[in-house]
């Protein structure tokens, strides 16, 4: 049997290890949060990266990710009707798109769960850390001026190519390079700190793992 078959299965990847890396990230948010989150946001800011239209344009990466599994979601009633079953190809794209609907979800509850303050002034002018120099998490608020964490655009990102990642091994640098690229714009426009992105990337990717293995072959 071959590593990527027995990887489909559930079986090519220890329990200590599928167990490590959700803790270890954990303890990336945890460092991140209490040493790196605010040089890293006044290091942006002070080099004002935001005037590079480029580095917008790799946030809007998750905009696309949310149209196509749109699509995907609302055509698999009629495939599956059509055919009585999908192909395994189907399949990847039915736990793309499922995976980022669950994550939607889940983020924004966590959003007003942690009520983290944003690296800088967006929206009503909420507080910052860049203009009031408020940094913490607001516990259990509602207005989006404390919905920093965690990164919604990560956390769709992730809901997604964690599947490519686990379904398609062949794909797998198609998925980080999407991953990273969302990253550095979102950090790069000072849209979210460190820990924000990171506690993103273990959401969504937890989303992923899950929906695939209740989808897998």
């Amino acid at each position: 049997m071959s590593p990527e078959t027995d990887l489909s299965r559930g079986r090519g990847t220890p329990g200590w290890r599928r167990a490590a890396a959700p803790g270890l990230t954990v303890a990336m948010i945890v460092a991140s949060y209490l040493w790196f989150d605010q040089p890293v946001a006044y290091f942006v800011h002070d080099h004002d990266f935001r005037r590079w239209a480029w580095l917008a344009a790799l946030t809007h990466i998750p905009d696309l990710l949310v149209i196509g599994s749109v699509v995907v979601l609302l055509a698999a009633p009629f495939v599956l009707a059509r055919r009585g079953g999908a192909s395994r190809a189907e399949r990847v794209l039915l736990a793309m798109a499922a995976s980022l609907a669950i994550a939607f979800f889940l983020k924004d509850q966590l959003k007003i769960v942690f009520g983290r303050a944003w690296p800088e002034t967006w929206t009503h002018g909420n507080p910052s850390l860049i203009r009031d120099h408020v940094y913490g998490f607001f516990w259990w608020r509602f207005d989006n001026g404390f919905h920093s964490f965690p990164s919604g655009h990560t956390t769709l990102t992730f809901a997604v190519v964690s599947v490519l990642w686990l379904a398609l091994p062949a794909w797998r640098w198609l998925g980080v390079g999407v991953g990273v690229a969302v990253a550095v714009g979102l950090l790069g426009m000072d849209y979210h700190f460190l820990s924000d992105v990171l506690a993103g990337a273990l959401l969504g990717s937890l989303c992923g793992s899950t929906v695939w293995g209740l989808l897998r072959e």
